[in-house]
């Protein structure tokens, strides 16, 4: 569990890799603004923009990070607007233009996902949909009037990405823990269910003193994760695509201290850790603070890093990359708290049509290396399940030296009986590390 989002400018790119590979984080989440991406309908992809992300993408592999794209904003000529987030049709799935909109939405997610296919599979879709701040229509609209809107947004993204590369993972567009409860359970009701991989929230808290293992808001996790289980969704994780708080933001009264910002991100990251284990991804907003700023700015301040940035039209004197005072305290809790050896899953699925008739569902698990260590004789030892599922891997499975930064995939099958539509899988390993030391995985 762990993230960054980075700045996206090349120059500072592999540094900032450098940086979120030393804070020991397995994610990183990279805008994909569609207005700045196709400059017409049916257009190309600007190369200026897929360059980029490319150089990205390459500096993440390098240092051993996956990479997570999040589509959103729209071009003048989708939308009829030069305001990116602004929604034709109020939204509305019955309105043409709007449903015009989301074909458009849907032609540029085929795209994407087409020509990233196999270094970036993972996309969000949209960004924080519940708020008129990522969803502005013509006239007010309610949450649920939002939520019936994205869910045909979701559906046909869904469909199109899924269209491009099977194998791509599609998470819901991150909603706020505001209005999470009702956004969510009209997504179920509109029946948007079945066109997300990952559920996704925003718990977003008080400030200044929205510490998360005391917020409401925070705990808006749990009510989302009993959301999906009653519609069915017991076996999806979720993810956090953004959490974070500023240290910027003086007059309004909304920020926190720098001491407050690690307190707060170590208290998230350990309650969801112990009360919320379907959480899979918690991603930080941000790595870097931005460059120019006042102190009024509440969302200047959200990063774990300064750069040489002026404040209130002062330099401050710090460099680029530098970490705020407490970075090295988050850096040694997620070292301490992560095995160095992740296992993951990466896909489920029906491998052929003859596995789905005799009902053999395939699941392949990815196992990361991300420590600075090489890890040798690893081997998956153990496999149970719940529900008389009945797995067909031959224990134990050897998959040889991982390297610090490799990934190494197996598959296993599992034989599910008739009537049974979700089951629990618990997988376990062993490996030896340099010096002979011999560590199990995952720990606890």
């Amino acid at each position: 569990m762990g993230g960054v989002y980075a700045p996206n400018k090349e120059s500072n790119a592999s540094i900032g890799m450098q940086r979120m590979q030393e804070l020991g984080v397995d994610w990183h989440r990279e805008w994909v603004p569609w207005h700045q991406w196709q400059a017409s309908r049916g257009g190309s992809l600007d190369s200026s923009t897929t360059q980029m992300l490319d150089a990205i993408e390459r500096f993440a592999t390098q240092r051993g990070i996956s990479v997570y794209g999040v589509i959103y904003g729209a071009p003048s000529w989708a939308n009829g607007s030069s305001d990116p987030v602004f929604i034709p049709g109020n939204g509305d799935p019955q309105s043409p233009a709007f449903r015009q909109f989301v074909t458009d939405y849907g032609d540029f997610v085929y795209r994407v996902v087409s020509q990233y296919k196999g270094r970036i599979d993972h996309w969000e879709i949209w960004m924080e949909p519940d708020l008129n701040g990522f969803w502005r229509t013509s006239s007010p609209t309610t949450v649920y009037e939002k939520a019936a809107g994205y869910s045909l947004l979701l559906k046909t993204a869904y469909t199109r990405a899924k269209e491009a590369n099977p194998d791509s993972v599609i998470i819901m567009g991150g909603v706020t823990a505001w209005y999470s409860d009702e956004f969510i359970a009209e997504m179920y009701r509109q029946g948007a269910g079945p066109y997300f991989d990952k559920a996704n929230i925003h718990p977003w808290t008080e400030n200044p003193s929205g510490k998360p293992s005391t917020s409401r808001l925070f705990a808006k996790i749990g009510n989302l994760r009993r959301t999906m289980d009653a519609n069915g969704d017991v076996a999806k994780g979720i993810w956090i695509s953004a959490i974070g708080w500023s240290t910027t933001g003086n007059v309004l009264n909304r920020s926190v201290s720098e001491a407050q910002q690690m307190e707060y991100m170590i208290d998230a990251l350990e309650t969801a850790r112990n009360e919320y284990p379907s959480v899979e991804v918690m991603t930080i907003f941000r790595l870097m603070d931005r460059n120019w700023y006042d102190s009024d700015d509440m969302e200047a301040g959200f990063g774990l890093l300064y750069t040489s940035a002026y404040r209130d039209g002062i330099l401050t004197g710090k460099q680029m990359f530098e970490p705020k005072p407490y970075f090295y305290m988050l850096k040694d809790y997620l070292r301490a708290s992560q095995d160095d050896l992740y296992l993951s899953v990466d896909s489920i699925h029906w491998q052929s049509y003859e596995d789905y008739q005799s009902r053999r569902l395939t699941t392949v698990f990815n196992v990361r290396n991300r420590g600075l260590v090489v890890s040798n004789n690893v081997s998956i030892v153990q496999v149970s399940q719940t529900n008389h599922v009945v797995h067909e891997l031959s224990l134990p499975m050897d998959l040889g030296t991982i390297n610090p930064g490799e990934v190494r995939q197996f598959p296993v099958k599992f034989l599910v009986p008739p009537g049974v539509s979700n089951f629990r899988v618990s997988v376990s390993g062993e490996a030896i590390e340099q010096g002979g030391r011999l560590v199990y995985f995952p720990s606890g």
